[in-house]
């Protein structure tokens, strides 16, 4: 019974290790969009194509142009 319950343990904490490393992949690529979007504003392009292209949010994309 102990054993069963250490493997249960183990393989919560693999789970949550392996969400962990995929929330941060996500959060990378999304960073990412973000750089290419404030590059992509600054070359003059027009919200409307950063959208497009990055397929980030507006509420995403104004709050970060406004950062810089």
């Amino acid at each position: 019974m102990v054993y069963n319950l250490e493997r249960t343990l183990d393989d919560i904490k693999q789970e949550g290790i392996l969400e962990g490393r995929l929330e941060g992949k996500k959060e990378g690529k999304r960073e990412g969009k973000i750089e290419v979007a404030k590059k992509l504003l600054k070359k003059g392009l027009s919200i409307e194509e950063v959208l497009e292209i990055t397929e980030l949010d507006i509420e995403k994309i104004s709050v970060d142009k406004y950062k810089q």
